[in-house]
């Protein structure tokens, strides 16, 4: 019963969606303004401290090789900017955050959109980040589609969302409704039950993924033998046969957390996806004038109804009533003619796992 309501749900904001579209010009009104964009950035890697190994008795210096950074993206996008949102450049290139995409309420009525797939590498882990944001604003009603991927903070979900809208003079806006969600089976921590299983040869994990590794040793007496007391060490090398670690300890720093990673998310990629109803309250406030100027909203997810299979359900481990949230806040000043304040924060938390930024300061400009 349950899983039909969502699918209710997901029918009524598709026939919603496609009522808006259909019953227009596509070209002229859904793409108008839009903007589609590609772009890539590089940078130098992070530098880290030399690492050392005693290596034929001799002190020597590991060579350690850092890939450079870099960000791969291309989208499309069609958002309103509030007054307080200006530009920065000529050009987007997908680093942009733009506060619509996060209120409750967007700066103008119908359609908003954000279509977005980036490739990162940063400080030599890769991972992929995705949004594909689509919102239609009406007097009476919000209707969202939201899939987010975040792989550096681990975070991939689904989101369709039904919300009546009341506005309470020009500046206030109430929302409350219903959200239908899918996610990963996050309560699961394959590596524990791994690490348990193999009583902790942390070793044969990396065997798994293909890396070898290869006993090394100073024959200090020129025997051809081992004896207790010389240097020995185990030497790693990975899939391709290169050489990624001259010791245990170097490997196990460097490389081993990757193997980790790798293995949790395979492991979590073979699990079901996890449904759930989400009841949906949240408010918007916005104020703005050339001196001073606030925009502030929070929604909030209180209560929540479990869907299908509740094996890996985050309601089995937390119970129903966990709250999830995001919430905002933009703060800007101009103090006579010289003097300038601004702040800047943005943080949500979908089971357990949270996602945040906060930019503050001061300007003073000399004339």
């Amino acid at each position: 019963m349950e899983m039909q309501m969502l699918k209710n749900i997901l029918t009524i904001l598709l026939i919603s969606l496609s009522t808006n579209i259909f019953g227009q010009n596509v070209v002229k009104n859904f793409f108008k303004y839009s903007t589609f964009y590609t772009s890539f950035s590089q940078s130098n890697p992070m530098v880290q401290e030399d690492t050392y190994a005693v290596i034929d008795g001799s002190l020597t210096v590991v060579p350690m090789e850092y890939e450079p950074n870099y960000t791969f993206s291309f989208g499309l996008r069609k958002l309103a900017r509030f007054k307080y949102e200006i530009k920065a450049t000529n050009f987007y290139d997908g680093s942009e955050v733009s506060m619509s995409e996060e209120a409750n309420v967007g700066n103008v009525s119908g359609f908003e959109y954000v279509f977005e797939h980036s490739q990162v590498r940063l400080t030599g882990q890769e991972s992929t980040d995705q949004r594909y944001f689509l919102r239609h604003l009406s007097k009476w009603m919000v209707a969202e589609l939201d899939f987010l991927e975040n792989g550096r903070a681990d975070i991939k979900y689904l989101e369709t969302a039904l919300k009546l809208r009341v506005q309470i003079g020009s500046k206030f806006n109430l929302t409350a409704g219903i959200a239908g969600r899918r996610h990963p089976a996050y309560t699961v921590a394959p590596i524990e039950d791994w690490i348990e299983e193999n009583s902790g040869a942390w070793w044969l994990l990396a065997y798994d993924y293909d890396y070898v590794d290869n006993w090394v040793y100073t024959d200090s007496n020129s025997d051809g033998e081992y004896t207790t007391g010389e240097w020995s060490d185990w030497e790693w090398y990975g899939p391709e046969g290169n050489l990624v670690a001259e010791t245990d300890s170097e490997f196990r720093r460097y490389q081993y957390g990757t193997i980790v990673n790798t293995y949790n998310r395979d492991i979590r990629s073979q699990l079901p996806n996890q449904y759930q109803l989400s009841a949906a309250i949240g408010a918007d406030f916005y104020h703005y004038s050339e001196d001073f100027w606030v925009h502030s909203w929070v929604n909030v997810m209180p209560y929540h109804k479990e869907l299908g299979d509740e094996e890996y359900s985050y309601a089995r481990v937390v119970g129903d009533s966990w709250v999830d949230y995001n919430a905002g806040v933009v703060f800007g000043a101009n103090i006579g003619k010289h003097l300038g304040l601004f702040a800047e924060g943005n943080f949500s938390e979908y089971w357990g796992r949270s996602l945040g930024s906060v930019t503050m300061g001061i300007n003073y400009v000399i004339k």
